[in-house]
């Protein structure tokens, strides 16, 4: 198996799906979920109870949608995502709404008409799309290849008798895998007798792919619309929940880590230019690319500030001046207006710095005199830890 390129087989050609996507359904289909789903914090989100009514909400939703190849993968996600690999750093929060939450942003663009099942069929439209994003991980980061992920799905439409099914869901499986592994920018290494090879801290030793190299690896990624989309929805969720604690007590992500991820999103999406590239290529979907692309620089500089204070003590936040972010705000919105406060990235994000507020007098201030004057006049969102007085915003 070459790990290296990508296969391109099936994706781009003439892509046959024998059911009909149907707006209005789809429409009904989304908001009952959201519905069941409205939670009014993250750290609502992540109860026992409501994790359990989050993940058969969606169950239901992907049922409602026909969209078999899709379930057959968050069932397949959900057995990865057990045991060890439960929850996310934190310690708290299921590993799985990494996927889900990108689920919801992608099914956002969907909902306000930003994306259109035709503009991407021969991608294998929507229901494609969505097994894409619940699987993109997982020969990354826990040792699904592209090959054991396919075999899953076809035990499954072996056991189907008729033959239209047959023929679609095959497609749509390799469509899947196919859009996998162009999101795949590295694999885990495995020795001599095909075993992952495991690090002491129990992680994954790696291998690059496409040489190492960014830009090869983003051509790649922007020659799906389907992939393309769901690579601004991964930096979009990343980006906004880089902030807490793991289940040590420990910072999740060291300062510096936090500055290289921040530098590299900056150069992939900001002087790489990716979404002129992507929307070029594709333009129908332009203006969904131009939302994810705002969405993905609101939280960018959220980060980028974050990092700045901490990393240079002598900058007082009291002094500091809100951050700069108006020319992201209306394309941002028309794609996330759907969104539950408890899944939003600028909620997550402002709910995150709050938690750490409660016990630093610095990110208070930084939360009430750079991040709060900017967001909370745009967003009608402003969410805070239990029993944190609404800060004054000047």
């Amino acid at each position: 198996m070459n790990i290296q390129t990508p296969t391109t087989g099936s994706i781009g050609a003439a892509f046959e799906v024998a059911r009909l996507f149907s707006p209005e359904k789809f429409n009904d289909a989304f908001d009952r979920m959201i519905a069941k789903i409205d939670f009014e914090s993250e750290a609502e989100s992540i109860q026992h109870e409501n994790v359990e009514v989050t993940k058969q909400a969606f169950i239901s939703f992907l049922k409602e949608m026909n969209w078999t190849v899709a379930d057959w993968c968050f069932e397949d996600l959900l057995t990865e995502k057990s045991g060890v690999h439960e929850y996310r750093a934190d310690g708290k929060t299921p590993n799985w709404y990494h996927e889900f939450r990108e689920c919801l942003y992608y099914l956002s663009l969907v909902r306000g008409g930003l994306i259109k099942e035709d503009d991407i069929k021969k991608f294998g439209g929507f229901h494609a799309g969505i097994g894409m994003i619940l699987r993109h991980d997982s020969w990354e980061d826990l040792g699904t290849d592209k090959m054991r992920m396919y075999s899953l799905l076809e035990k499954r439409i072996h056991d189907l008798t008729d033959e239209g099914e047959i023929f679609e869901f095959r497609q749509i499986a390799a469509t899947i895998v196919e859009g996998v592994d162009l999101l795949t920018r590295q694999v885990p290494a495995r020795d001599e007798y095909g075993r992952l090879d495991i690090k002491p801290n129990g992680k994954l030793n790696k291998v690059q792919r496409f040489g190492g190299d960014l830009n090869t690896y983003i051509s790649h990624v922007v020659s799906n619309p389907n992939t393309a989309l769901a690579k601004f929805i991964d930096a979009i969720e990343g980006m906004a929940t880089r902030i807490g604690k793991n289940a040590d007590g420990a910072d999740m992500f060291t300062l510096d880590k936090n500055i290289s991820y921040t530098n590299e999103r900056r150069f992939l999406f900001g002087l790489r230019a990716t979404d002129e590239e992507a929307s070029d290529k594709f333009p129908n979907i332009k203006s969904a690319i131009k939302g994810l692309d705002s969405m993905l620089g609101i939280v960018l500089v959220c980060q980028e500030t974050e990092n700045e204070y901490r990393a240079h003590k002598n900058l007082d936040p009291v002094n500091g001046k809100a951050i700069r972010i108006r020319n992201y705000l209306y394309h941002a919105e028309k794609v996330f207006k759907y969104i539950p406060t408890a899944f939003h990235p600028v909620s997550m994000f402002l709910e995150r710095m709050e938690i750490v507020a409660a016990k630093n007098i610095r990110a208070r201030a930084l939360l009430d005199c750079v991040f709060y004057p900017s967001l909370t006049k745009q967003f009608d969102i402003a969410p805070r830890t239990p029993n944190t007085p609404k800060p004054s915003v000047a």
